[in-house]
Order: structure tokens, then sequence, then C-alpha cells
């Protein structure tokens, strides 16, 4: 399934106007055959830098999209810090016009950082669907010793071929099922934290975690059944879910405020 976000942006019955630096979601079988198709669509172009580390460069039937150059990092010890992203980016031959990357969450952390940091479109390719980031705009990185989420820069396209997804281990992609079902509680706090204290609330956003929250529902009941994963659907739900997150950051109030089910 392809997701449009445009049908979320602009002005909203809250008062806000609502907005996505994701131009496209894809979640489909064979989604890395039409990669190029898909930068078209975006308006991406010119210098491409892929980067993987040694574990997603090597997935059996992983496409590797054409690249003008690829790095690929070794996964043993590789994680989410500062000092290692911008070391990192000491290996760009040339100052890309965007970046893709090939990997879970750590590595999505090296594109959004890189991205931010040189002012160029970051491309996701995921591998496993263990959470909502990949459509959200939080950076998750070690700062002085210290772990930081940072509103940095949400990915420009996200292609998930399912592919790759169906070859993950299961456990991984099982843990994005709980991920998502704990929007049972958040959506309730937001509900309960907008009317005791009148934080900022958006029939519009709800409805959109909602939409992934019933969809991952019916998903886990037939897990719990034995019947095939509905891997594409399980997808769709993390990435709508991070989108949620992305207008609430994007389309926030001069003053800062974070929705307590948010952070």
């Amino acid at each position: 399934m392809i997701l449009n976000t445009k049908q979320y942006l602009g002005p909203c019955a809250c008062g806000r106007d609502h907005e996505l630096r994701t131009k496209l979601v894809v979640c489909e079988y064979g989604a890395l055959e039409r990669f190029e198709q898909y930068m078209d669509d975006c308006g991406l172009s010119g210098h491409r830098i892929v980067i993987y580390d040694t574990n997603t460069y090597n997935l059996p039937g992983m496409v590797h999209v054409k690249a003008d150059q690829e790095i690929v990092l070794e996964a043993k010890g590789l994680h989410s810090e500062k000092g290692l992203i911008e070391d990192c980016m000491t290996r760009f031959e040339k100052t890309p016009d965007y970046v893709v990357v090939v990997g879970g969450g750590t590595l999505m952390d090296f594109g959004r950082y890189s991205a931010w940091r040189l002012g160029i479109p970051f491309v996701a390719i995921p591998t496993i669907v263990s959470s909502d980031g990949f459509t959200a705009d939080i950076c998750s990185i070690i700062i002085d010793g210290q772990k930081k989420s940072i509103p940095m820069q949400a990915a420009d396209a996200v292609i998930c071929d399912m592919n790759i997804i169906a070859g993950a281990p299961m456990f991984l992609n099982i843990a994005g099922v709980q991920d998502i079902l704990a929007k049972h509680v958040s959506i309730a706090d937001w509900k309960i934290a907008h009317i005791v204290s009148g934080e900022y609330f958006c029939d519009k956003v709800c409805a959109m975690a909602q939409e992934a929250l019933d969809i991952m529902v019916r998903c886990a009941y037939e897990l719990k059944e034995g019947k095939k994963p509905d891997l594409e659907a399980m997808a769709y739900t993390q990435m709508l879910s991070g989108l949620t997150m992305q207008i609430l950051s994007n389309s926030r109030a001069a003053s800062v405020w974070w929705p307590t089910w948010w952070r």
C-alpha cells in the first residue's frame, strides 16, 4: 500500500496548520524494485549516498539500490552516538544531495542526524517494523554519555519492502505490535490531559493514532489465532503512528509543548 501524506496536511479544525516533511510512505512487496520511480515521485535526484551496516548489507534478498557512494558500517557495537555518526559523515566523499539509510532504528538516527547537519533530505529503507520511529522526526542519540531524544528531521520518503521485512526475525516484528498496542494508554492519557489541564488536542491526529491502533489490534488477534502475520498492515500502522508524532512536532505552537502521550 502507498500512503499519500498530503491528506493529513493543511489547516485543521484544531486551529493549527499541519505539516509533514515525509512526502511518501510505501509498504509493498517488491518496493525496492521501483525505488527509482519513487525517488522521481518525491523530486529527489543528484548525488546519493546509501548507508548500510554489515548485517543489512548482507541480508538475504536485499536489493542494493543505485548509489554514488555506499558506506557499510560494522554492525557489531554500532549504536546511536554523536561521535560515531559524525565519524561516519567524514567518510562522505562529497556532500550528497540526499542520504538513503537501510536498516533499523539505530541506522535511521545516522541518516536523520546527518541530513539535519547537512541540510539535505534523507530516505529510509526499514529492514524491520519494530517501532514507529521510521516516519517520526525524533533522533535518539547519545551525547556526552547521555541518551537524548531530540526533534530533528524526518525522512522525506520511507520505502518499506515487505520482502525484506518478512525475512526479519519474528520477535522483532512482534515488538512492533506491542509498540502500537501501547496507544491504548497513550490516547487515553492525551484525552485526560486535555480535559484536566487543557492540553492541546486534535481530533484528526487522534483519529490517525486510533486507526493505527485498531489495525494492529486486528493483527494481534490474528497472530494469537495462529494466522499468518499481516506484515503489510503491521508496517502501515507503524508508519501511520510515526506520522502523528511528526505532525504534532511540526504544528506545535510558538511556546514549546509536548503532549504527555507523545513523550
